[in-house]
């Protein structure tokens, strides 16, 4: 059951590295913006320009965006064999409470609120939903 719950967790976990590279352009991008004179040939300390300092942020926007383009393309992957794992669960409830939390990306306390039900009830939903497809697909 566990080796469930992580193959379902993949695609937050990509998630969550995809706003940190999000996080990061948006830096870079504030850096580059700060820099006042883009075509000052002006030397500051340690020799290098300042067209080379918005060079490098510039580069490195394009290097994040490259990955973050890939790490998309991964999430949208795991969460199409996700969706087709889930759409294979007999119980509606379960196939509800899955989609809330694996595909959505809701907490169980959000999903509690969603569906209607007390923490608790979701808790044990979640547990029996997870110990299905355990028995169903393995």
């Amino acid at each position: 059951m566990e080796h469930v719950k992580e193959y379902l967790t993949q695609a937050s976990g990509v998630e969550r590295r995809i706003e940190a590279k999000l996080y990061k352009i948006e830096y870079y991008r504030g850096l580059a913006e700060r820099v006042t004179n883009i075509f000052s040939t002006e030397k500051v300390s340690g020799g290098v320009s300042l067209r080379s300092r918005i060079e490098d942020c510039v580069c490195k926007i394009i290097e994040l965006e490259d990955a973050v383009a890939g790490d998309i393309y991964e999430l949208v992957k795991l969460k199409a064999e996700a969706e087709q794992l889930i759409r294979e669960v007999r119980q509606a409830e379960h196939q509800q409470l899955l989609e809330l939390r694996y595909i959505c990306c809701k907490s169980l306390e959000e999903v509690a609120d969603t569906m209607g039900y007390s923490y608790r009830q979701v808790t044990r939903l979640h547990k029996a939903a997870l110990e299905n497809i355990a028995l169903e697909f393995e």
